[in-house]
């Protein structure tokens, strides 16, 4: 759900979430992802404090997958299109 405004046409705070590069290197407040440490991952603590996704906050569980995800390296296997 965060390409909708995190994608590649006009993302939105010029942050791109389509790749795993782009999303270590950010937007205009930095970067969003920091690979094994969660908490210190922008793109954590927006959907943990549910600020992100914007009127449709993800579930409980969701937020444990990301959380774990992160802690574990956030391995991406391709680019969203």
């Amino acid at each position: 759900r965060c390409v909708v405004c995190h994608g590649h046409q006009s993302p939105m705070g010029s942050l791109d979430l389509t790749s795993r590069e782009a999303a270590i290197r950010g937007g205009r407040s930095g970067t969003a992802l920091r690979p094994g440490d969660a908490e210190g991952s922008p793109l954590y603590t927006f959907v943990e404090s549910r600020e992100m996704p914007q009127g449709d906050p993800l579930s409980e569980e969701e937020i444990e997958l990301i959380r774990k995800w992160i802690g574990l390296g956030a391995e991406w296997e391709e680019e969203i299109r």
